[in-house]
């Protein structure tokens, strides 16, 4: 099993996996050439030490919700298979080691881990995932803290519900010489009904305030930021990243 890995390979671009402390195995990792499969000899618990290749599961059928095309994780397996990692095609084969899980978790999943298995997911992890509850919670920080130590967030409007604070904003910082405004970037809402955020860059797109025309007149919200449901936060055009 994994835990984390590093890209490079002499001129072979490749995803390294560095093996966890309580399995052993009878090679280096890094030496392994891409496609052999990795062949564990010794497990602290579970499987018997009888070398078992490391396999994975993954479930785009937990997401129903989502489109089947979207939710394959077709870079994730790539990976996998190329370091040697063999698709389990059932939950209960209890032999897999990662599970690459589409959609949330169950608590009793969770608990049923093995020290050997890992899933991509937290419990909980809808605060930082949803944009909504992610501005939420980051609005309720600078009440509770002030703006000066939370301001590290782009300005965000939720919309519908602040459509017309938006258009207020706009308007007063269009610029008086007929140049565009400033460029904000619109993201869908995974929370309601009415449109779902698959996290995979749909339904999100860019508005700069002035740039459209009707009659002749320069418009401050275009008719998709009128029908859009979820948030709108201004533009960074060279952001940091996290390393």
């Amino acid at each position: 099993m994994a835990d984390a890995f590093e890209a490079s390979h002499e001129d072979y671009h490749r995803v390294i996996f560095r093996t966890l402390e309580d399995l052993t195995n009878d090679e280096r990792w890094e030496d392994r050439p891409v496609r052999v499969p990795p062949l564990v000899r010794s497990w602290v618990e579970g499987p018997p030490a009888r070398g078992l290749t490391l396999s994975y599961y993954e479930n785009w059928q937990a997401a129903p919700n989502f489109g089947r095309a979207v939710q394959k994780s077709n870079l994730a397996q790539v990976i996998l298979r190329d370091h040697g990692y063999n698709r389990a095609e059932s939950f209960a084969e209890g032999t897999w080691s990662i599970w690459w899980c589409s959609g949330d978790v169950s608590p009793d999943d969770l608990a049923a881990l093995h020290s050997w298995q890992r899933v991509n997911k937290l419990p909980g992890a809808t605060a930082l995932t949803s944009k909504l509850q992610l501005w939420r919670h980051f609005a309720t920080a600078q009440r509770a803290h002030g703006r000066a130590a939370f301001d590290f967030v782009p300005d965000t409007f939720v919309l519908p519900d602040s459509l017309a604070a938006f258009e207020a904003h706009l308007s007063e910082s269009l610029p008086v010489d007929g140049r565009p405004g400033d460029v904000w970037i619109l993201k869908p809402d995974n929370e309601s009904g009415r449109l779902r955020a698959s996290s995979n860059g749909s339904g999100i797109f860019l508005h700069r305030a002035g740039a459209v025309e009707e009659d002749g007149e320069r418009q401050v919200l275009s008719q998709a930021v009128w029908q859009h449901r979820g948030v709108a936060c201004r533009y960074i055009d060279r952001p940091l990243l996290i390393d």
